[in-house]
């Protein structure tokens, strides 16, 4: 428990000034503040759409859940949210050290691998990053599984696997990069399970003294494949899932399987790198235009040496095999060979791959200790110095995580031709109002990357705000000719048509936002006011009640809805749209009127009279509302 209390205290340390972080405009409103969905809460909608949504390119109805319930709790407050991952990443690192004293490995290793895997700086991103809720969730419920396993094989029995293959499920349920789970086990059913020999290695007497007294035994080959296989069958079930999900995302990076196979041996080689010395994290990692060819030769060589070493030490040092086998085959489903996005490598995908190293490192140096008869003071004074310097550069590394714009700009200086750092930072600086400075930072994402969607529909944005519209549809055509299937650049021309008087060719634009999208709250809503303009009654009340059914508090849509309704004579369902404006948002002038008109219309004078009084406070310039309450309070001419 000391040892325990300890572990959760140094992994706090450097995490806990998350509390004040913000959101990133970087996944984060599509995961969060944007989604429609989770902005709602937990709600019986929200809970069919997790459990049946592929929206960004992922199947994870756990992930989704969580997200829904820290705005159940916390809201929109953004400190929240993270610190729900922070604790999620402290109580992981205490499972993982619990886990590994149930498989029967030493107190102070285990202790050590636990806090290296805590407050590594390479595991600040899945932390720090609302959006990456999926790593610390999935890992807790796998860590949950290794202990359910330590406990199979101690004692099997049916129930006992079910708890496995339930923890594994739930697992999958929040990141389907746990597929390689099944492959993992069988690792560890080599050590320090002891359960299958490699080789035909022989335990000494303590060796088997001591697994009988863990209640643990080696057990036939066969049994140890056969065990697994119900876990490989859910690995491929979710694998199908995912690769159905990703389809939509696949090949962003327009590379051959040799390049692909390239940029993964030099990603395995620079988490490596990284892993020892951590000072140039960004939180993305542009694809090399181009690759050195000597450079993937030596990582291949460091791949294949490394290879060779534990497997030739696999009977004398078997930690080292499960260790870098345990690295290598974790990060298998993210290493690019199928490519699924723009990143050439990730911080983020090294969350649980990582523990292997640890393992072979920790291991490794005590060994080496033992065989120097290096003393147990100079021992703890090594672990101590490696531990103050993983938690000093944590510290600064999650202080990068508090905004946007201190995040990407470090991402632009630790990094070459980061397109993406630049448009996010002039993405910031334009929601800060600077558009200028924004413009700026575009242009230069363009420069770095020519084929960029993105700062092409930012930069129509800009000047559409300006009141250059030919300017900003010339953007908005550029943004569509390199990316068709980009609903924001879709809905920002129909509504910049929209303003400009051509609602024909913002219809055509709207359906195209709403065909890639369907979930677009604001294109429904738009949508819906041309076609009650154009006098296409029963088209439009069906896209405003989309809209306020995705968005129940989007006021705007629920006044529209009322317009359309009373056009269509349903008075009695307009006075219900308008009281619910009213009631998500007080004060609004609009639903004030409108509900004093339809009042008004069905003879209630003295309720009209009140609402349009109510609208007049809140605006009292409202021309309109102040001529219908003269009608109102003297309806007779003079």
């Amino acid at each position: 428990m000391i040892v325990a209390a300890g572990l959760a205290a140094a992994v706090l340390l450097p995490f806990a000034q998350l509390a004040w972080a913000r959101f990133i405009a970087f996944d984060d409103p599509s995961y969060v503040t944007a989604n429609p969905y989770v902005r709602q809460g937990l709600t019986a909608r929200g809970v069919r759409w997790a459990f049946t949504s592929t929206e960004l390119a992922n199947w994870h109805p756990l992930t989704w859940l969580s997200h829904m319930l820290d705005v159940q709790v916390f809201g929109m407050y953004a400190g929240g949210h993270h610190l729900t991952s922070v604790v999620l990443h402290v109580a992981n690192a205490l499972l993982l050290f619990v886990a590994l004293r149930a498989m029967g490995a030493a107190d102070g290793r285990s202790a050590l691998v636990a806090v290296l895997f805590g407050i590594h700086p390479l595991h600040v991103e899945s932390v720090a990053w609302v959006s990456e809720r999926k790593d610390v969730l999935s890992t807790t419920f796998l860590f949950l599984a290794l202990i359910a396993y330590a406990a199979y094989v101690k004692r099997p029995s049916a129930v006992r696997y079910t708890r496995v293959a339930g923890a594994f499920v739930l697992g999958l349920m929040c990141k389907s990069m746990l597929v390689t789970f099944p492959f993992v086990l069988l690792l560890l059913d080599v050590w320090p399970l002891r359960r299958l020999a490699l080789g035909g290695t022989a335990r000494s007497a303590t060796q088997a003294s001591g697994d009988r007294a863990l209640g643990l035994a080696r057990v036939r080959p066969a049994r140890v494949l056969l065990e697994k296989l119900p876990l490989v069958v859910l690995s491929v079930g979710v694998s199908v899932v995912t690769l159905v999900a990703q389809r939509g995302a696949m090949s962003v990076i327009d590379a051959p399987l040799s390049r692909r196979a390239a940029n993964a041996a030099l990603a395995y080689v620079t988490y490596l790198r990284k892993m020892l010395w951590p000072v140039d994290l960004s939180c993305f990692y542009p694809y090399p235009k181009s690759v050195s060819w000597w450079a993937v030769g030596a990582a291949v060589l460091v791949l294949a040496g490394s290879s060779v070493v534990a497997i030739v030490q696999r009977q004398a040092r078997p930690y080292l095999f499960v260790g870098w086998f345990w690295f290598v085959g974790m990060l298998v489903p993210v290493i690019g060979l199928v490519q699924v996005g723009a990143q050439a490598l990730a911080d983020r995908y090294t969350y649980v791959p990582l523990v292997g190293v640890f393992l072979a490192l920790v291991w490794g140096a005590s060994d080496v200790c033992a065989r120097w008869r290096v003393g147990r003071s100079y021992r703890y004074a090594g672990a101590c110095v490696v531990v103050v310097a993983c938690l000093a550069s944590t510290w600064f590394q999650v202080s990068r995580w508090q905004d946007g714009i201190t995040l990407f700009r470090h991402a632009l200086a630790v990094t070459r031709d980061n397109h993406l750092a630049a448009f996010q930072v002039g993405a910031q600086l334009d929601t800060d109002g600077d558009l200028a400075e924004a413009s700026r930072y575009y242009a230069e994402a363009l420069r770095m990357k020519p084929d960029y969607a993105d700062p092409h529909n930012n930069l129509g944005l800009i000047l559409a705000k300006q009141g250059n519209a030919a300017a900003a549809l010339a953007h908005y055509d550029v943004a569509l000719a390199l990316a068709p299937l980009y609903a924001d650049a879709h809905y920002n021309r129909g509504l910049l048509l929209q303003k400009s008087g051509r609602p024909d060719e913002a219809v055509e634009e709207y359906h195209r936002a709403l065909a890639i999208r369907p979930s677009d709250v604001e294109a429904h809503s738009n949508l819906g006011v041309i076609l009650y303009v154009r006098g296409a009654l029963e088209e439009a009340e069906a896209h405003l009640r989309e809209a306020v059914r995705l968005e129940p508090d989007h006021v705007a849509a629920r006044i529209n809805l009322g317009v359309v309704l009373c056009a269509r004579g349903d008075l009695d369902g307009a006075i219900v749209q308008y009281a619910e404006a009213l009631r998500r948002g007080p004060g609004s002038p609009d639903a004030h009127y409108d509900l004093g008109n339809v009042l008004l219309q069905r003879g209630d004078r003295e309720g009209a009279v009140r609402h349009y009084r109510e609208a007049l406070r809140v605006k009292p310039d409202y021309t309109a509302a102040e001529e219908m309450l003269r009608q109102a309070v003297d309806p007779q001419p003079r």
